[in-house]
């Protein structure tokens, strides 16, 4: 989120829209967050209580998540066409959506209703990568961009290398996210269903290995997901490894962009 808060401004030219939702982000999310992980434990052997804390909890999180997300919205209206041109807020903008997602998301996961669905399922594991992945790691995969050039002063050597990173780990991370989610609202269902029988009375739960088939569809595009993400992160490495050894230019020259934005002052 630090991250978020330099980069988006420093690459804008222009100042967060608001100081105080800064400020009021920041406090509520470091008193509600230390309880909303307790949420993931609902239906587990813990007392009642503490899980009705870190449910309660989750559901404050809206109040950080849509301060924080209005925030860098406001910041970037009026300036949106510099995501064309800047490798840095193209990553960070993606992650800073998909934090707002995915923090809603959480907060979703806090009803035992939707836990009793999405519990020991796929959707965990899609949950989980949402925000490690399409929120942190992008935000830091733009922060390299930044970063990196003023640090070894050099220049990232292509453009097209790094708006193939960009698309793949987008792409890639989307598709994984969606098709666990549904994997896992299906496992989930299934696990908790109890077919009728002709005589109307309840049969017998469908069997686990059954379940676990069903979700082989799911978990094959799962692996489509994750050779895409491949790629783009070998375009990565390519770039990162060719600028590292190619011989320094003499004076400044000009922030890597994807192309040429002679009306719009943008870093990298």
């Amino acid at each position: 989120m630090a991250a978020i808060y330099y980069f988006l401004p420093k690459v804008l030219g222009k100042p967060i829209h608001s100081y105080y939702l800064s400020v009021l982000g920041f406090w509520s999310l470091a008193i509600f967050y230390n309880w909303a992980g307790v949420h993931h434990l609902i239906g587990g052997p813990v007392p009642v209580w503490v899980q009705t804390a870190g449910i309660a909890a989750s559901f404050m999180m809206v109040v950080p998540v849509i301060v924080t997300g209005l925030n860098q919205h406001l910041t970037l209206v009026g300036a949106a066409s510099a995501l064309k041109y800047s490798p840095t807020l193209r990553f960070i903008v993606f992650g800073g959506v998909n934090y707002t997602l995915t923090s809603l998301a959480g907060s979703l996961m806090a009803m035992r209703s939707w836990a009793e669905i999405t519990h020991f399922t796929h959707y965990t594991v899609a949950h989980a990568h949402h925000g490690m992945y399409a929120f942190f790691t992008m935000v830091m995969f733009g922060s390299i961009y930044y970063i990196l050039p003023r640090i070894i002063l050099k220049e990232w050597p292509s453009a097209k290398l790094i708006s193939l990173h960009f698309w793949a780990t987008a792409g890639g991370i989307t598709l994984y996210v969606v098709v666990m989610s549904i994997a896992g609202i299906q496992q989930g269902l299934a696990m908790n269903a109890l077919p009728v029988g002709a005589d109307g009375h309840a049969g017998s739960p469908i069997p686990f290995l059954t379940i676990v088939a069903n979700t082989i569809q799911w978990l094959e595009l799962r692996t489509v997901a994750g050779v895409v993400i491949a790629i783009g992160h070998i375009a990565f490495a390519i770039n990162f490894t060719w600028m590292l050894v190619k011989p320094r230019q003499p004076g400044t020259s000009e922030p890597t962009l994807f192309r040429h934005a002679p009306d719009l002052e943008v870093a990298p």
